[in-house]
């Protein structure tokens, strides 16, 4: 498979054999999952790039995160609370690296793969300086990020 870029793919098991579950074994399903994530990984670069939790981690701190606790027999289930971000505080890229970031720890978990994940959206606290930030292009660029990373 040809990356552009500088871009080096990873072979490793557990790396793709994620991908094979999360399309139940199917494996041209499960390698066409694999281009459409490297070439958003290559679109949208600055999500990728240097993420280190060290950097991010105020974005954590100020709880727009939560993961339901879970049985392993269901889905995961994330929260995103927009309410809770301080755009003054935390870029948006940020918050957007953080996402990606805990998306492929979680996916790394053969039960999550397996089952899959689902998103809550919280809007209390919306604010005007929220979509002064969060742009319609910035949110529909993010869905895509996030449906990619999550092997949707």
């Amino acid at each position: 498979m040809k990356i552009p870029g500088t871009i080096v793919p990873r072979t490793d098991h557990a790396f793709l054999a994620r991908f094979i579950r999360v399309k139940s074994y199917d494996l041209d399903k499960a390698f066409k999952t694999i281009k459409k994530y490297y070439e958003c990984i290559y679109k949208h670069r600055d999500y990728h790039k240097d993420i280190r939790p060290s950097q991010f981690a105020y974005a954590y701190e100020s709880k727009a995160y939560h993961c339901l606790k879970h049985r392993f027999d269901e889905v995961c289930v994330g929260v995103v609370r927009i309410g809770f971000w301080d755009p003054k505080e935390i870029p948006l890229l940020d918050c957007q690296k953080a996402a990606v970031f805990v998306a492929e720890e979680y996916l790394n978990q053969i039960q999550i793969q397996e089952k899959g994940v689902s998103f809550i959206f919280d809007f209390e606290g919306l604010r005007f300086e929220h979509l002064w930030h969060a742009t319609i292009k910035e949110i529909r660029r993010c869905a895509e990020v996030a449906q990619v990373s999550t092997n949707i």
